[in-house]
């Protein structure tokens, strides 16, 4: 049983919890927020958004900035484009990352969505 509970559902599950992370820099602002998810979550999370994120391995980093990973909106102004860095931390597994480009209205539901906070001015 994890000592502590899944920031999902608030209850504590059996076996350890993995975590998540998913930080949005948005015009030289951090939003950000860690969860502490049972497996049941992780799984949930990658299977809604995992098509927007590109997985960064071996230096890759093919994504196009000019097109929102979510809505597949085209942004053509820089200053309107949100870039969002995600962390998996599965058990047992070397933890992943994640790259993506998101335009301000869907930017705006992942923070309330996941709760972001802002952190600092960058």
């Amino acid at each position: 049983m994890s000592q502590l509970n899944c920031d999902l559902h608030g209850r504590r599950t059996p076996g350890a919890l993995e975590g998540f992370r998913l930080t949005l820099y948005n015009d030289g602002a951090r939003y950000t927020r860690r969860l502490r998810l049972c497996p049941e979550h992780v799984d949930d999370i990658l299977e809604q958004r995992q098509r927007e994120w590109t997985l960064l391995a071996d230096d890759s980093y093919a994504v196009d900035a000019g097109v929102c990973t979510s809505c597949r909106a085209t942004i053509p102004r820089p200053s309107d484009r949100v870039s969002a860095a995600v962390y998996l931390y599965r058990r047992k597994q070397q933890p992943a990352e994640y790259f993506a480009w998101y335009c301000n209205a869907c930017s705006l539901a992942l923070i309330e969505d996941y709760g972001l906070e802002r952190e600092t001015q960058l």
